[in-house]
């Protein structure tokens, strides 16, 4: 057992979930304000982003998107239907499929938010070098391509331990 290799798995665990909570922290204090303009919370704005960014979405669709429950998303989209940011559209297919579509309340209301947010990164970023920018997106990149292998492992391990559960054939 290698001490060492331990210790810098305990740092960088460590590191990681300050960063986390440090990102967390920022990004409520600077962008919460902005979205309570339009009695929103941040979850609800990255739902219309994300609805207006990929067209309709359904709620299964856009919960696995953003990494949520359906019943969690299907709150959120009501809630969002009720200010008028969203529209809920069951399918003539099939009445249990709902999709999701922006209103042009919605619309509008997501390009000031975006040209408040605009204005935020700009003052940042015309206070950093590009060589800054580059290193700060690249680390972004790098820390992304490790937690999708740590996220791919964590998939392949399930899938292993599934198959030797449930892989084996029954003796006839």
């Amino acid at each position: 057992n290698d001490g060492g290799a331990d210790m810098q798995i305990v740092e960088f665990r460590d590191e990681l979930l300050d960063c986390m909570r440090s990102i967390n922290e920022c990004l409520n204090i600077i962008f919460q304000p902005i979205a309570d303009k339009y009695n929103l919370t941040l979850l609800q704005a990255g739902i219309l982003a994300e609805v207006l960014r990929q067209g309709n979405h359904t709620v299964s669709s856009l919960s696995s998107v953003l990494g949520m429950t359906c019943g969690n998303t299907s709150s959120a989209c009501k809630k969002l239907e009720k200010l008028g940011y969203l529209r809920r559209v069951r399918c003539p297919e099939d009445e249990r499929c709902v999709q999701l579509a922006i209103t042009e309340t919605g619309r509008l209301t997501l390009r000031q938010i975006d040209g408040e947010v605009h204005k935020k990164y700009q003052w940042v970023l015309l206070n950093k070098s590009d060589e800054d920018i580059a290193c700060i997106t690249k680390g972004m990149r790098l820390l992304m391509d490790i937690l999708q292998e740590m996220k791919n492992n964590n998939s392949d391990m399930a899938e292993s331990r599934l198959g030797g559960i449930y892989g084996r054939k029954e003796k006839s």
